[in-house]
């Protein structure tokens, strides 16, 4: 080898090592920040939510952290026709699950003179924000009614899950029933049915997120691996890749969409149908084997008439940024649904909206559009007993 081409060799040698010390230090950094592991990824996502910085979420020895964190940290399986529901007997500090992996203690065959109630529903029933199972609408609930009772018990349970809609709790009820043989079945819903029409405009299919997320990575693992995604996946396990997928989701955290709501009346008058229908038919099945259903449409932050606090302000203004005029269309699908049930009561069932529940309350409860914290639960479980016993 002549001289020069030695001279070439070592520059290209000693120009090389500075690049690979700087990608080994990335390799490292990114295998320390964003961790694969279930509970790293958890504390990432908590400590960018910020919800955990609201002063009224959790009270001690909970903390706001705590509560979010489990909410990240809880595992979920993924059952055919249903949907995503939880794992059985999970058990973090602040969400337990039971054994048919809902937030709720076991189910049991039922006592001597006991009334049960079954509560239906997405994350709010679940009981997002609150403290513990026993703080949820369904704990509370329980405790208030069988505040004094001396003749019988209330036994109310819980078949609730995160994102659940109209279509999951239909479901859940027809194949869980001779589980539950609930006396009286209510439905706590509303905000999942229309938020998907919010957001999914006059398609033909309407989908929630997080919907169209199963249905790419079930598309996507059916599919043959192509060379490039296999390299994909094995490079997913890099740190330096880590850091880009860390970066690449705070940016998505600090950019809200700002995309613009429109209301959609062939997606109303074709949904709120659909909805009216299905619930008809639930009233039907239960009726035929002694139950009552009660509709219940639930609060949220959009057309609220609570006085909201400063906090509760920052938390709306924020939701609003991410959908502009949200509030007009949102009204206008929650009226339209309110009018298509209570046209549909006739048929079976009772309907109850408690929009207004938190009218007149001057402390704060919201800590997102649509979930609350354990006062906030408290209110709406007040809410469900008065319906109860007017009925």
């Amino acid at each position: 080898m002549s001289q020069s081409s030695l001279s070439r060799t070592k520059i290209v040698v000693f120009s090389l090592v500075p690049l690979l010390v700087l990608l080994c230090v990335l390799e490292v950094t990114g295998r320390i920040v964003y961790p694969f592991d279930p509970d790293g990824r958890a504390r990432i996502q908590t400590k960018r939510d910020p919800r955990v910085k609201l002063s009224y979420l959790g009270s001690p020895p909970v903390s706001a952290f705590s509560i979010i964190e489990d909410t990240y940290r809880v595992d979920h399986r993924y059952l055919p026709f249903l949907g995503w529901i939880g794992v059985p007997n999970t058990n973090l500090p602040t969400l337990k699950t039971n054994e048919l992996g809902f937030r709720d203690r076991p189910v049991e065959p039922r006592k001597p003179n006991e009334l049960r109630i079954l509560l239906l529903g997405g994350s709010t029933v679940w009981g997002l924000g609150a403290s513990s199972t026993e703080a949820t609408v369904a704990g509370v609930l329980e405790r208030l009614l069988n505040d004094g009772t001396a003749k019988s018990s209330h036994r109310v349970m819980s078949g609730a899950f995160t994102g659940w809609s109209s279509r999951q709790e239909r479901v859940a009820l027809l194949e869980l029933f001779v589980i539950f043989m609930p006396d009286l079945v209510i439905a706590l819903t509303g905000y999942n049915d229309l938020m998907t029409m919010v957001a999914g405009g006059a398609g033909e299919f309407l989908q929630r997120p997080e919907s169209v997320e199963l249905g790419n990575a079930v598309e996507a693992n059916l599919r043959p691996m192509s060379t490039f995604r296999a390299i994909k996946k094995v490079g997913g396990t890099l740190g330096i890749w880590r850091l880009v997928v860390y970066l690449r989701e705070r940016a998505t955290v600090w950019a809200p969409s700002g995309r613009l709501a429109a209301y959609e009346r062939a997606v109303a008058e074709r949904e709120m149908a659909r909805i009216a229908d299905l619930y008809t038919g639930l009233a039907e099945f239960l009726d035929r084997r002694g139950s009552r259903l009660m509709v219940v449409l639930q609060p949220e932050l959009y057309t609220t008439g609570k006085p909201l606090t400063v906090e509760e302000m920052e938390v709306r203004q924020r939701y609003f940024s991410r959908i502009k005029d949200i509030a007009p269309v949102f009204r206008r699908y929650r009226a339209d649904l309110l009018r298509a049930l209570l046209d549909s009561r006739m048929r079976g069932f009772s309907v109850t909206d408690l929009q207004t529940v938190f009218d007149g309350h001057t402390r704060p409860v919201f800590i997102d559009d649509c979930h609350f914290n354990d006062e906030g639960y408290r209110i709406i479980a007040e809410g469900l007993k008065a319906g109860i016993e007017v009925r």
